[in-house]
């Protein structure tokens, strides 16, 4: 038992995590080598090496950067600390404006061969038809995805509006408590 303890508090979690972790590892494994039609073993080390560097010494500083610079826009401070200073109206406008570039982004990644028509000529022969269509589609689909998050925020807006003029108290704060005793209740006088 004590060994159990000793190991959650040098690895942080319980054993069985360890064990999942493993084991999703193994099945990505697997997955990746059926899909790249069982490379070899330095094929797919470079191609996970690549994938690891591209994220996290390109891709992630890039939108790390920009997530930052986004909370400095809206919080209008600064300083280091101003994710942790913004308010709660400020934090939800910063994550209606996360969700549908992370969408976004996603998207483009998926197929960005499509959109910018970079395999016409692969995309044609199995399909017969042009890639034209897939940039316009793409950037119908980033401004459905803005322009329903914009609605929802200006909705969740207009709702807390509502309560506060109503006289309830906003989402997250609690009613002063009340001096006055309820009717037909009396107080006990010596």
């Amino acid at each position: 038992m004590s060994e159990r303890r000793g190991f959650r508090r040098q690895y942080g979690a319980h054993p069985a995590h360890l064990l999942l972790l493993v084991a999703a590892a193994a099945v990505a494994g697997w997955a990746v080598l059926q899909w790249l039609h069982a490379p070899t073993p330095v094929r797919l080390l470079v191609w996970f090496g690549a994938a690891v560097v591209g994220h996290d010494l390109i891709a992630f500083p890039i939108y790390s950067g920009l997530d930052r610079l986004l909370i400095r826009v809206i919080a209008g401070t600064s300083g280091s600390d101003a994710a942790a200073t913004i308010s709660r109206w400020r934090r939800a406008a910063i994550n209606h404006i996360r969700f549908p570039v992370l969408l976004s982004g996603v998207l483009l990644l998926m197929w960005y061969p499509l959109i910018f028509k970079r395999s016409n000529g692969v995309y044609f022969a199995a399909s017969g038809q042009h890639q034209s269509r897939y940039l316009g589609n793409y950037l119908l689909a980033v401004a459905l995805l803005f322009g329903g998050s914009l609605l929802i925020f200006l909705l969740r807006l207009a709702r807390a509006a509502g309560r506060s003029r109503s006289g309830a108290s906003p989402p997250g704060t609690t009613p002063p408590a009340s001096t006055e005793t309820p009717a037909g209740h009396e107080k006990n006088q010596p």
